[in-house]
């Protein structure tokens, strides 16, 4: 099978490294800094579509510039593995199947991420968002059409809405797991076709 994850919210915990490089853009442009539970719910969207939510179109850049220094610099390592995906990744790549990460996350970012948590020897390519190409529709169909993979043989697994839906409009499998920022219903309402919430059960899923 071709297995296309998700990085923030279901390969590692990357909550408070991003919430924090929001609170710091928010703050640079001397704007009021969302409230805990809605920075929760921009874990994993697009930037752009994050910060257009709260700003002006012309601070939106700007913005984004200053999530991505703090991020460089600090946040990208306040992030932690969930427990148990590492051994589970491992066992998927033992039997045989072709992991890929399709994320929003800006792709040189996504990089050093993957890379500092040591999850690079998991996967044959990271696949993130680019200037020209950053929603995640995009960003899995890129994957898709590099691995070849047939639509029969692909799941996307993911913790947001953004996940399921992008699996849903190319026509592959779906896989939502719950131990992310997204809701269960979130994931139902967007195409999820089975929702696991453990990393372990992703094995079990694909033997």
């Amino acid at each position: 099978m071709f297995l296309f994850f998700d990085l923030d919210g279901t390969l590692v915990d990357s909550g408070p490294g991003i919430k924090a490089a929001f609170h710091y853009a928010f703050t640079e442009l001397q704007q009021a800094v969302p409230a805990d539970s809605e920075l929760d719910t921009l874990i994993g969207p697009p930037l752009e579509r994050s910060f257009a939510l709260y700003l002006p179109k012309d601070k939106v850049e700007e913005a984004i510039t200053l999530f991505r220094h703090y991020y460089r610099e600090k946040g990208v390592y306040q992030a932690i593995p969930y427990p148990g995906i590492k051994e589970t990744l491992q066992t998927l790549k033992e039997q045989g199947h072709y992991l890929a990460i399709t994320t929003s996350k800006n792709q040189p970012m996504a990089q050093v991420m993957v890379q500092h948590f040591g999850l690079e020897t998991y996967f044959h390519q990271v696949f993130g968002a680019l200037p020209e190409s950053h929603d995640k529709i995009n960003v899995l169909k890129r994957g898709i059409e590099h691995a070849q993979a047939p639509n029969d043989q692909a799941y996307i697994i993911g913790d947001t809405l953004f996940d399921m839906a992008a699996g849903r409009d190319l026509v592959i499998g779906r896989i939502g797991v719950t131990w992310g920022y997204g809701s269960s219903e979130s994931l139902l309402e967007n195409g999820a076709q089975i929702l696991l919430t453990e990393t372990q059960e992703l094995t079990a899923f694909f033997e």
